[in-house]
């Protein structure tokens, strides 16, 4: 006979401190290039604005500073030609991850940084 063991709960004060960025990307239409139809330019995928996110923190902090970072999109919002985001990261290394955005070739400006989502939410009108 088996003996399930029940797993204990990881303690506040030993889980990692998250931090939520509000990005907004202006133009992402002119930068992605898209091809096809009108209809297919004007609302481009979540996974795009994913991929965009994702290469400028990985071209500038490397596989190991992503790995230590974390990033995690929580949200992606398309509201006219702009498209905004929310990422999830590290507290740590929130002003490497700031930095890896604003020296991206797609013009990711970082609108606010908070603790809470509900609190980010106001970053973003």
């Amino acid at each position: 006979m088996v003996k399930q063991i029940k797993l204990k709960h990881l303690p506040s004060t030993l889980r990692e401190n998250k931090r939520y960025l509000a990005l907004l990307i202006p133009d992402m239409l002119r930068n992605l290039q898209i091809s096809g139809t009108p209809e297919n330019r004007r609302f481009p995928s979540e996974n795009k604005a994913e991929e965009i996110i994702n290469s400028a923190i990985l071209d500038f902090l490397g596989t190991l500073g992503y790995a230590k970072a974390g990033p995690q999109i929580v949200k992606t919002e398309q509201k006219g030609s702009r498209t905004y985001c929310i990422l999830s990261i590290n507290r740590e290394h929130v002003n490497n991850v700031r930095a890896a955005l604003a020296l991206s070739k797609h013009q990711i400006i970082c609108k606010g940084v908070s603790g809470t989502l509900l609190k980010l939410k106001r970053f973003i009108k």
